[in-house]
């Protein structure tokens, strides 16, 4: 077998990275996706509605809160994007009044679609 020089090894190594730097990305896209629809009582959207996401971080010592908050389309439809997983605490503002509807757990790489009655 042939040994190869040092320029001939250089040149190999080289193509070998250049091979595995043209390779597309293997990594996927974990996005948290939610997609929320606002409805009144009487089934109809509620349009301009605040959506607040409101995640809960118990720690020692203080408790952090974080909230997100979108404008409903006039569908009553808001969307949010996170980065991790979690469970958020789901709060909607309309026509000046305030309700916490529930909650809602999102999952990695996945968009979670789910509807609330707004009372």
């Amino acid at each position: 077998m042939r040994r190869l020089g040092f320029l001939g090894f250089l040149l190999l190594t080289a193509i070998l990275f250049g091979f595995l730097f043209s390779l597309p990305s293997c990594q996927k896209n974990t996005d948290c996706k939610a997609n929320l629809t606002i409805l009144d009582t009487t089934g109809k959207p509620c349009a301009n509605a605040t959506v607040s996401l409101q995640y809960n971080v118990v720690a020692m010592p203080p408790q952090t809160n974080t909230v997100t908050s979108e404008i409903t389309d006039q569908t009553g439809t808001a969307d949010f994007t996170f980065k991790e997983p979690a469970i958020y605490d789901v709060d909607v503002t309309y026509k000046g009044k305030r309700d916490t509807l529930g909650i809602i757990k999102l999952v990695q790489s996945t968009t979670v679609t789910q509807t609330y009655t707004f009372r």
